[in-house]
Formats: structure tokens, sequence, C-alpha cells
């Protein structure tokens, strides 16, 4: 059976999730200046793969990306 939700609950619940997601972007903002964060801009690229190290001397990766 569907529950009953009230109109002003739901407008009271909207109310709560708008100050926070607004809170979340003014935080965000000041984390990012305090720390002169920038876009990065990552277009493709390689990895490299990890291997299992035979000795100390040996890399832990591959060569080839």
């Amino acid at each position: 059976m569907p529950e009953r939700v009230n109109v002003e609950e739901r407008k009271w619940n909207q109310a709560i999730n708008d100050r926070d997601t607004r809170r979340k972007q003014i935080n965000k903002d000041y984390v990012n200046m305090r720390f002169h964060a920038r876009d990065q801009n990552v277009k493709g690229g390689s990895v490299l793969l990890k291997k299992r190290k035979q000795n100390k001397l040996s890399s832990c990766y591959e060569k080839k990306p």
C-alpha cells in the first residue's frame, strides 16, 4: 500500500536538500580557492601496468605504457 506523503513535508525536504547542495558548493569553492585548484584537461592517456617485483632492483611497472 503506498504511503501518504504530506506536500508540506516534501517541500521541507526539498528545501533541506537545496540548502545542503548550496552549502557543499560553497565549501568546494572555498577549498579550491584555498589550495589553488585548477581544472585538469586529461584526454585519453596511457597507464603503466603494475608487475610483480622479482628482486629489489626490478621495476614495479612495465616499461611500455
